[in-house]
């Protein structure tokens, strides 16, 4: 009989190095937490996006421009990116920052985290104390 599924998570390593398993550390645990958990709802989205990319080239990860030839604002971004044909990734790139300030294409979009929607005319949106466990989506 199988027991509980459990994720086994590590680096690669050499023998001679400091070990990096995420577990080491809490503030490194809590973002592989939630990473992790993120990885796993999105499983059958991640492998569509994958076999979408092998039976046509779709870029599984792709520039903003991609999705929105239209609006030059997206041509110079380099810091947001498509995760799939829906997901708008906008990390948080400078350390210790708690904040992101990120473009959204006149469009509907809506936050990972919440369902929250949010309509754009083409803007700029802040988030803003973002802990350092997130990736704003």
């Amino acid at each position: 009989m199988l027991g509980a599924f459990y994720p086994f998570y590590r680096n690669h390593n050499v023998d001679s190095a400091i070990s990096q398993e995420a577990y080491r550390w809490d503030s490194v645990a809590a973002a592989a937490r939630k990473a992790i958990d993120i990885r796993y709802r999105l499983l059958d989205y991640i492998y569509t996006a994958m076999h979408r990319q092998t039976v046509d080239g779709t870029p599984m990860l792709a520039p903003v421009w991609m999705h929105y030839p239209d609006d030059t604002a997206t041509q110079a971004i380099d810091a947001q990116f498509f995760y799939g044909p829906s997901l708008l990734i906008s990390p948080v790139t400078q350390e210790d920052a708690t904040s992101v300030t990120f473009y959204l294409p006149n469009d509907i979009f809506y936050d990972f985290s919440t369902f929250k929607r949010t309509s754009t005319s083409g803007s700029n949106v802040t988030y803003s104390d973002v802990p350092f466990s997130d990736i704003p989506t």
